[in-house]
């Protein structure tokens, strides 16, 4: 069952995520749902009087509350499309990049990390090459990382994800 709740003059949202206008104005009349836009991150967002807003704080802070300090909205389902009030929460955004890694949204192992100087197949070829005696010390000279990278490696503690 779609509720409706006001969320400033002549504009109500609903928990399905969408929004109307409530008293005619220019170019609209009551009860007129606006039109979603997508922006380039891939959010809705609607303008309403000259202003651009995200649907999903709109949403929120109509049925919620405004935004705490520090809080900003997750998606559950990390569907940006999905504006649904069972869908949004106020979190921290520690939380909410916890989220996302649940998810597989950010994945920052092996050659994703941006700091990442070595590629998958060199980590293999190091572990075999240590493992067949060369040292930690060498293999860091030739492929320019500290010895303390080789030792991580070959002990597991990083690039774990690869055989």
């Amino acid at each position: 069952m779609e509720e409706w709740r006001p969320i400033c003059s002549h504009y109500d949202v609903s928990n399905l995520g969408r929004v109307k206008r409530t008293a005619p104005g220019p170019g609209a009349t009551a009860g007129f749902i606006l039109k979603p836009r997508v922006n380039n991150t891939g959010y809705v967002k609607y303008e309403i009087h000259r202003r651009t807003y995200q649907g999903h704080q709109l949403i929120l802070c109509g049925f919620v509350g405004p935004r705490p300090e520090g809080m900003e909205v997750n998606h559950k389902d990390a569907n940006p499309l999905n504006n649904q009030l069972d869908n949004l929460e106020y979190v921290t955004r520690s939380e909410n990049i916890r989220h996302a890694f649940r998810l597989g949204l950010i994945n920052r192992t092996g050659e994703t990390n941006s700091q990442s100087i070595l590629t998958k197949p060199e980590v293999i070829v190091i572990r075999k090459r240590y493992a067949e005696g060369e040292t930690q010390i060498s293999l860091g000279l030739e492929y320019r990382v500290a010895h303390t990278t080789i030792q991580a490696i070959t002990s597991r503690r990083t690039w774990r994800h690869v055989a």
